[in-house]
């Protein structure tokens, strides 16, 4: 499910602690394989990563390539990672939408990538020179900086080549789908319909058949996530002491004809939640670790009878409803569609590993390059009117038959606020306002530098 590749650059050295390396990749504690590509560079992988189109080991190194999570295909809405070895030439890529971060280190000794920055903790003599640079408090998401000074972080869509045997690697670059498309103001309600409408069709026909369950709340995202998927066949809806959407989802379920489970939270969890989402998908802001919190009481519920499993995570980003939440503007700093999804990338709040840990994968329906391309072309304007969100999305589920109307124009509270998982965590942090955006941003990261340092 993760990797790291370590190039020592002195011969004959082995730099890496195994032991604690199985710790630092995901699914944590798990047991780690390994593959030399020649003497001074090895690859270091855990389960769920596969192997394929292997010619040989060759006296100049393997020719193999080696997919995350296991024999993915590239599929939508899914999180990836291909490490392509061709002799002495390694190629780096990770989904275009930047899921699956990718980071690199180098010193005068070593050059190490991997997905999971706290891999690099596991290299011996790094620990504590890089525990003495976090940069946890850098909160600069429009330059995508890492948590840890000396740490690279590259932008979604690049990829790495390296040549080994010269310790020398290049940074391919290619702009990420919410940079290059621009909304466009040529479009009437029409051309804009019959756009969103060949998007939703097209991303359809996408999606694997794998998809067994859904996250199912009470608005239309994951409405109609679900109701497109049809291989679908459990919901599940998380309820807490103080909140719930348990009547919508399972209103919704029923018409769609699917079984629906409502989760019920234990606060008694809140702090062992935290720390395995933080640590997973290494969250240093606030509001992605209460999101995450709940993503995975849900997707740890449906681990038990399900593998492949259907958010609807991610539209408020591409059909204006964040834009709405004003404060969350102001204090994030945010001013657009494209600043909000730079901030989602840099937060991690798409990254898999709090799922992979528990041999979950997600599938966020919405975050698709192929979609995103169509649907960022389409002018907001069209997604309000008379004060209701996502209008050109509702009106499409009623049109195509996709939702009825009682389902597809019913008001939704966000996934926190209809939880009221807000104020839960707020009580948990010991912090006086439900919101306390800032202060939770601060505990998350001290949290996550306690857990990096354990």
């Amino acid at each position: 499910m993760s990797f790291l590749i370590v190039i020592d650059k002195l011969k004959n050295r082995n730099s890496v602690d195994v032991e604690l390396l199985k710790t630092k990749l995901c699914p944590y504690n798990s047991n780690i394989s390994f593959e030399k590509v020649n003497e001074s560079t090895t690859l270091f992988f855990t389960n769920l990563v596969s192997r394929t189109n292997v010619v040989e080991h060759t006296p100049l190194g393997l020719s193999a390539e080696f997919r995350v999570p296991f024999n993915h295909k590239r599929e939508p809405g899914i999180a990836w990672g291909i490490i392509d070895i061709q002799n002495q030439h390694i190629n780096v890529q990770t989904d275009p939408l930047g899921q699956l971060p990718l980071y690199i280190y180098e010193d005068a000794n070593r050059i190490a990538i991997s997905c999971e920055q706290k891999s690099f903790f596991a290299i011996k003599e790094l620990t504590k020179e890089l525990s003495a640079k976090f940069n946890f408090m850098n909160t600069d998401f429009k330059n995508l900086n890492s948590d840890v000074d000396g740490v690279k972080r590259l932008n979604p869509g690049h990829a790495l080549r390296i040549q080994a045997d010269q310790f020398q690697y290049q940074m391919i670059r290619n702009e990420p789908v919410w940079k290059r498309v621009k909304q466009n103001e040529n479009l009437n309600s029409a051309q804009s319909q019959e756009i969103l409408i060949k998007a939703f069709r097209t991303l359809q026909l996408r999606y694997s058949s794998k998809i067994t369950a859904s996250l199912l709340s009470g608005g239309v995202d994951s409405s109609l996530a679900t109701s497109l998927v049809k291989t679908v066949k459990d919901t599940y809806n998380l309820k807490t002491k103080l909140g719930d959407e348990e009547s919508q989802s399972q209103f919704t379920a029923q018409f769609l004809n699917k079984r629906t489970h409502t989760i019920e939270f234990d606060e008694s969890k809140v702090d062992k939640l935290f720390q395995k989402v933080t640590y997973a998908n290494e969250i240093t802001e606030g509001l992605t670790a209460e999101i995450g919190i709940q993503l995975f009481s849900l997707l740890q519920a449906a681990s038990r009878e399900h593998k492949y499993v259907l958010t609807g995570y991610g539209a408020d980003y591409l059909f204006g409803g964040m834009l709405k939440h004003k404060l969350y503007m102001q204090l994030t700093g945010c001013t657009d569609t494209q600043t909000l999804i730079d901030r989602a990338v840099w937060a991690k709040e798409f990254s898999p590993f709090y799922a992979w840990q528990i041999g979950v994968i997600p599938v966020h329906f919405y975050w698709n390059e192929e979609f995103m391309q169509e649907v960022l072309q389409i002018p907001l304007g069209f997604q309000f009117l008379n004060d209701v969100d996502k209008f050109l999305v509702r009106s499409v589920a009623v049109s195509e038959n996709w939702l009825p109307q009682e389902i597809a124009f019913r008001p939704k509270l966000a996934l926190t606020n209809g939880t009221q998982m807000n104020k839960i965590f707020s009580q948990f942090l010991e912090l006086p306002d439900e919101y306390s955006y800032d202060k939770k941003t601060r505990k998350s990261q001290e949290k996550l530098q306690s857990l990096f340092e354990l």
